[in-house]
């Protein structure tokens, strides 16, 4: 894969890092304001449970894909970028250009879930 277009991909990373990033900041930020007005009204228990319940389940979501990305940008840095961390071939082009953190190839993400 060319430089350039590595470098273009580098930037998408790194620009969706900053997002989650941000927006992990500030859900723990409204997090903590929907905490202390709770205290303050009275609020059904099960709603609480369900909030929370979604708020954890979109962290583990955003932690995972800030976990790929970090890694993608660690391959770039590695000059590792575009190789399956598998088996070592070649990630397509149009699978990265859709997925920018992709760590296999078709072949061993289709076997990985297969698991």
């Amino acid at each position: 894969m060319r430089k350039r277009r590595i470098e273009q991909l580098q930037r998408r990373l790194e620009r969706r890092e900053a997002e989650i990033r941000d927006n992990l900041r500030s859900k723990e930020e409204e997090y903590r304001e929907v905490s202390h007005e709770t205290h303050a009204e009275v609020m059904d228990e099960a709603q609480a449970q369900s909030d929370t319940f979604t708020r954890d389940v979109m962290q583990v979501h955003e932690d995972r894909q800030l976990t790929g990305i970090q890694a993608a940008l660690q391959r770039i840095r590695e000059d590792r970028y575009g190789l399956c961390v598998a088996c070592g071939g070649r990630i397509d082009e149009g699978r990265l250009t859709a997925r920018p953190e992709a760590a296999f190839c078709i072949e061993c993400e289709r076997r990985n879930e297969k698991r």
